[in-house]
C-alpha cells in the first residue's frame, strides 16, 4: 500500500486534467495502471506475508473471539481508510484514462475492495489471524465511499485522513514500521465547511481552512486501553493555487496525510495542543 501511494500520488499529478471529456478509453493507460497494480499486489503480498503470514497454515476459521477487541477496535478505521484511499486514487486514474465518473469510481472500488478481500481471506488461514467480518465491513465502506461522494452532494465536503506520530512503544521497538503500530496511528475524518456554506457565506470562511475529528488508542498493552478525540484543524492545500509540479504533487498527498495543526483534545480529558501531529 505504501509503494502503490507514492507512485499513484505522482501518476495522478502527472496525468493532466481527468475531468477533460474523452470521446473513449485508452487501453494503453489502462495497462499502465494494471502494470502499477500488479506490482503494488506482489509488494503487499510480500509485506503482508513478512509481518503476519510467515506461520504455519491452519484451516480456514472466522476471528470472532477479537474481531473487536483487537487494537481497542482502531484497526477498524484503518480498514476504511486504506481501501478509501486506492479506491480515492484508482478512481482518478481510471478517469485519466477515459472511464466516465461513475464508471471509475465503481471500478476503483471493486480494485480496492478486491485486494482487502485476498487479504482477509488470507488472513483466515493463518493462526494469527482469522478472517474478520467487522474488517470486511469497514473494507467495503472505505472501498464504496468514493463512489457514494461522487453521487451524494451531502458528502462532496467528507474526506478522511491519517497522521502518525511515535509512541512510547513503537520508540522500545515493538514494531518494525510505525504503520504497524495502532498508539502512532491518528484517523482522522475531515469536513471541507467552504462546501456547505451558502456562496454569499464564502468569503467569510478561509477556504484552505477545514475542521477533523480525530481518534487514536494509547495504552494497549496494558489492561485499560483507552481511546482518545480530537477536534482540531485541518489544512486543506487544495485551497491555495500553485501551477508548479512539486506543489501538486503535495497537495494530492496532503488530501489524505493530515499536516500538523492546533487541535483540542476532548477524551479522555481535555488538552490544547499547538501542533497536533
Amino acid at each position: 500500500m505504501r509503494i502503490l501511494f507514492f507512485i499513484t500520488i505522482v501518476a495522478f499529478t502527472l496525468r493532466g486534467d481527468s475531468t477533460d471529456v474523452k470521446e473513449s478509453i485508452d487501453y494503453y493507460k489502462i495497462g499502465a495502471i494494471g502494470g502499477v497494480t500488479a506490482g503494488a499486489f506482489i509488494y503487499g503480498h510480500a509485506i503482508q506475508n513478512d509481518i503476519w503470514w510467515k506461520d504455519e497454515k491452519t484451516d480456514f476459521f472466522f476471528n470472532w473471539q477479537q474481531d473487536w477487541s483487537y487494537a481497542y477496535g482502531a484497526d477498524k478505521l484503518g480498514h476504511l481508510y486504506f481501501p478509501w484511499l486506492a479506491s480515492s486514487l484508482y478512481g482518478e486514474l481510471f478517469q485519466w484514462s477515459g472511464m466516465k465518473k461513475n464508471d471509475a469510481f465503481l471500478w476503483s472500488g471493486i480494485v480496492a475492495l478486491s485486494y482487502q478481500t485476498y487479504v482477509e481471506l488470507r488472513d483466515g488461514f493463518s493462526p494469527c489471524c482469522g478472517f474478520s467480518w467487522g474488517d470486511m465491513i469497514f473494507n467495503t465502506i472505505g472501498a464504496a465511499f468514493p463512489l457514494a461522494k461522487a453521487n451524494w452532494p451531502a458528502l462532496s465536503g467528507v474526506s478522511f485522513k491519517i497522521s502518525y506520530y511515535p509512541s512510547e512503544r513503537f520508540k522500545n521497538n515493538s514494531h518494525k514500521v510505525i504503520i504497524d503500530d495502532y498508539e502512532s496511528t491518528y484517523h482522522w475524518l475531515t469536513v471541507n465547511i467552504n462546501d456547505y456554506l451558502a456562496e454569499e457565506n464564502k468569503s467569510f470562511w478561509f477556504d484552505f481552512i477545514n475542521a477533523g475529528i480525530g481518534h487514536g488508542v494509547k495504552n494497549l498493552d496494558t489492561p485499560a486501553p483507552y481511546h482518545e478525540i480530537f477536534l482540531a484543524i485541518d489544512l486543506n492545500l487544495n485551497a491555495i493555487k500553485w501551477d508548479f509540479i512539486g506543489w501538486k504533487i503535495l497537495q494530492k498527498a496532503f488530501s489524505f496525510y493530515r499536516i500538523p495543526s492546533p487541535a483540542i483534545r476532548l477524551s479522555p480529558d481535555f488538552a490544547l495542543f499547538g501542533l497536533k501531529f
